[in-house]
């Protein structure tokens, strides 16, 4: 928009008077404001920043390399990741990945197409955005899932709660033809579109109560009533003793049972041969990771307490818990204060200063007690160089 110049403005209303000119002359030659203007107070040393509708002080630039760059300053991540999280951020989200490694994180922001989630272990605790489509469907509550695209009767035998896994198939009327499941048992049947979603609060399906425990066979089929239609089973990536509640006693042939989880309840027939007592379990097994191979690098031991940023002097997003050693690669030009550390099972990297680094290992007792953040956690701010 074209703005007219003042001296070519027209002066609407009555005609100014001699005294009134006068002092208009004075205000605009005085550093007062005028009347009715509001003061601007001087701006603080840290200016309030917003995250989630709390306030939170944000970091300090040191943009003319004047201010101490040590000078500690409380970014918004130390409130964000502070113990107690999962009380004040309740919702939760399941990253898209295999069922049997995913856990529920909690969610502290959403945003059209994404979310931010808290991924949180002995070792680390660092934000992380996921796009939607990088995210597990769920049901929204606990939701009985029906043979049929139709509202559920009062006879229904499987429940799938807030937290459980649920792959779409197709829609229907309304309703969802889903693979549901949890980390053991899977069940497909239709629930209605409006109960999924991708960011939920926890709720755990009704308990049912029974008779005694007991171990299904890993090839054996829950029915709806013997001889009937299937309702569901034992998924292949389940452990060799999956316990079972008996429903009553008889003496038929076929027995009703339940399965149940926190995500998921599962009341069905199978043949008694198809059960068997509990035995003791043991069970061992070994971790592995992925690495990347980027020389040059170097192994680098990195302390605990020490602040996960998203980029070279950008936003902190998370702290080390306890010290960790990894190979790193080493870095040139602007970033060369900088080493970038790869969190796959978090699906995030990070990067942290190389000043303050050890080329030693930690004492095997430094990995035993993983740092509090009761009280949350103070980061500096590093000083971005100064162009020459």
């Amino acid at each position: 928009m074209t703005r007219t110049p003042s001296h070519q403005r027209p002066i609407h209303g009555a005609a100014l008077g001699l005294a009134t000119l006068v002092e208009l002359v004075a205000a605009c030659t005085t550093t007062a404001p005028l009347p009715g203007t509001p003061t601007q107070a001087p701006a603080p040393a840290s200016t309030p920043a917003t995250v989630d509708g709390a306030l939170h002080a944000a970091p300090e630039r040191d943009a003319d390399a004047n201010v101490d760059a040590s000078a500690a300053a409380v970014p918004p991540a130390s409130h964000l990741l502070r113990d107690g999280f999962e009380q004040r951020h309740r919702e939760r989200a399941l990253l898209l990945a295999d069922r049997r490694y995913v856990l529920p994180r909690a969610v502290v922001a959403n945003e059209p197409g994404r979310t931010r989630l808290v991924y949180d272990d002995a070792s680390v605790r660092v934000l992380v955005w996921a796009a939607a489509a990088a995210l597990w469907e769920t049901p929204l509550a606990v939701t009985a899932l029906t043979r049929h695209p139709a509202k559920p009767s009062a006879k229904e035998r499987v429940f799938v709660g807030p937290g459980a896994f649920a792959e779409r198939k197709f829609e229907k009327n309304g309703f969802v033809r889903v693979s549901a499941h949890d980390r053991t048992f899977g069940v497909e049947g239709y629930l209605p579109a409006a109960a999924l979603g991708r960011v939920y609060l926890p709720a755990e399906v009704p308990d049912v109560p029974g008779a005694d425990r007991w171990v299904l066979s890993r090839d054996a089929t829950m029915l709806e009533r013997p001889g009937g239609a299937a309702l569901g089973k034992l998924l292949d990536a389940s452990g060799p003793q999956v316990q079972v509640t008996e429903l009553s006693k008889g003496a038929a042939w076929f027995v009703e049972i339940a399965y149940r989880s926190p995500t998921l309840s599962v009341r069905g027939f199978v043949p008694k041969s198809a059960l068997s007592p509990p035995k003791a379990a043991s069970w061992s097994g070994t971790f592995g990771s992925i690495g990347r191979s980027n020389p040059p690098e170097e192994q680098l031991t990195f302390a605990s307490g020490t602040c996960l940023y998203a980029e070279p002097w950008g936003e902190v997003v998370g702290v080390l818990r306890l010290p960790r050693t990894a190979n790193v690669h080493i870095e040139s030009g602007a970033r060369a204060a900088w080493r970038e550390l790869d969190l796959p099972w978090a699906a995030a990297q990070v990067w942290v200063p190389r000043e303050g680094a050890s080329t030693t290992p930690p004492p095997e007792d430094a990995q035993r007690k993983p740092l509090s953040l009761a009280d949350g956690f103070r980061c500096a701010t590093a000083a971005r160089p100064r162009a020459d």
